[in-house]
């Protein structure tokens, strides 16, 4: 049981930077985490793997034990 278990988080941003790094620590605390992100490149900020980044946070999480990614 984690600390958050039945809570729901919200990370926007989630592909990359501190948006990245939130859901992979939070996965332990066990909360639903809802992690939207624009995966496309931004003036700002350029990235041609955008839409990768976000998967690879995915994994991250998944990979944790903790996440289940079904609707």
């Amino acid at each position: 049981m984690g600390k958050l278990d039945g809570r729901v988080t919200v990370i926007a941003g989630a592909a990359r930077g501190q948006g990245h790094s939130y859901p992979v620590n939070l996965t332990a605390a066990g909360p639903n985490i809802i992690a939207p992100d624009v995966c496309a490149d931004l003036e700002q900020y350029v990235s041609a793997r955008a839409a990768g980044d976000l998967e690879e946070t995915v994994r991250l999480c998944v990979a944790g034990g903790y996440v289940n990614t079904k609707p």
